[in-house]
């Protein structure tokens, strides 16, 4: 399945923590095959939460920065050799986890102009390998990112306990709305903008709604590249059962979405 997280709303909505927290736990709790790869760059990438090296490590291209390996790299050579994914990504644990980092020679440009060639044949051959495609992408001032969100089965929107950017989402952006699966990220039960006051706000059902909780050990395991002792600590289980019902929420939407797509 091709999942694209993204916001409305840029940084403060969780989105590529979300993402991490819920490929990574996919891998933990169900061995699933998972790709992802994000379309911008970010001091805080995916490559810094998953590689458990400290993030002035990475910053330096010392630790997942290498040309060879990134997905700038491997859109440039597909037409030439399909098993370049396989062979050229950073591979996070026993080749089921599989990061797609940026080139060192950064250049947004040359990425949007390869995206616009191979987008489609780069996700036709990834779903051959991989259970889901995670995607991180931002905003849509991109053509990449609009692209991303076409092509995309499941769009998840992180959003903000914020009645402001929920209201934005819904009078600007109903192209995704048939696909949109909802994460409340850093989400505060004592809030008064709780699920259950998004949900009949909007008419959403809740089971396309998830949250992933606030927890200062969490965001902290974000910073330091420690998610995966974090996600298998035993003191954070009550966190986990709660990512873990999300996911459930999540696939089952997916599903769904996809069944749909196929008799229409």
């Amino acid at each position: 399945m091709k999942i694209a997280f993204w916001s409305n709303s840029r940084g403060s909505s969780g989105v590529t923590s979300n993402l991490a927290c819920i490929a990574m736990q996919l891998y933990l709790s169900e061995s699933k095959r998972i790709l992802v790869f994000e379309n911008h760059q970010n001091v805080n990438n995916l490559g810094n939460v998953f590689s458990g090296q400290p993030s002035n490590e990475i910053v330096k291209e010392q630790g997942v920065y290498q040309t060879d390996c990134s997905i700038e790299n491997i859109l440039l050579h597909m037409r030439d050799d399909t098993n370049t994914m396989m062979s050229n990504g950073k591979f996070i644990n026993e080749k089921q986890l599989c990061y797609l980092p940026r080139s060192r020679n950064f250049n947004q440009e040359f990425l949007e102009f390869q995206l616009s060639q191979q987008l489609i044949p780069f996700l036709d051959y990834a779903e051959k390998t991989w259970d889901h495609i995670c995607m991180d992408i931002s905003p849509t001032e991109f053509l990449s990112s609009q692209a991303i969100l076409r092509e995309a089965d499941l769009v998840v929107v992180s959003l903000a306990q914020n009645p402001r950017q929920w209201e934005n989402f819904f009078r600007n952006y109903s192209s995704i709305q048939n696909k949109a699966f909802y994460i409340l990220g850093y989400y505060n039960a004592k809030s008064i903008y709780s699920l259950n006051k998004f949900c009949t706000s909007y008419g959403i059902h809740p089971d396309r709604v998830g949250k992933i909780p606030y927890n200062i050990n969490f965001s902290d395991a974000i910073s330091r590249g420690m998610l995966i002792p974090f996600l298998q600590s035993k003191a954070n289980q009550k966190f986990v059962t709660q990512v873990n019902e999300t996911i459930s929420k999540l696939e089952l939407f997916g599903k769904r979405v996809l069944q749909e797509r196929r008799h229409a």
